[in-house]
């Protein structure tokens, strides 16, 4: 018997990846530099890091389903200004990532 997850769970599940996916984009940023030592950089940065952005683009789109399912569907906008700052928080918290790691990936 299939066993599903909460939409509220699903949310949670997926913003934890993206962050974590984000930290990894900035380890591969970092990895790209030049070594202290004069020697090549560990890892090709650009390819990784537009690599990595595609994840957490992917990981967005999963993200803002649970949001749209959790806030929108069946009518059920909060009622409250709080309630609606946060759940406008929360999506901008999903769309960020992506472009702030193409932003990144470009630079590096």
């Amino acid at each position: 018997m299939p066993t599903e997850i909460s939409v509220s769970d699903a949310l949670i599940l997926l913003l934890t990846v993206e962050a974590l996916l984000f930290a990894g984009l900035a380890v591969s940023v970092t990895l790209a530099g030049p070594s202290e030592l004069g020697g090549p950089p560990a890892v090709r940065g650009a390819k990784l890091a537009w690599t990595i952005t595609a994840v957490i683009a992917l990981i967005s789109f999963g993200s803002a389903m649970a949001w749209l399912d959790l806030y929108t569907g069946h009518g059920q906008w909060p009622d409250s200004f709080r309630a609606q700052a946060i759940a406008v928080a929360i999506a901008v918290g999903i769309v960020s990532p992506s472009a702030l790691g193409a932003w990144i990936a470009y630079g590096v």
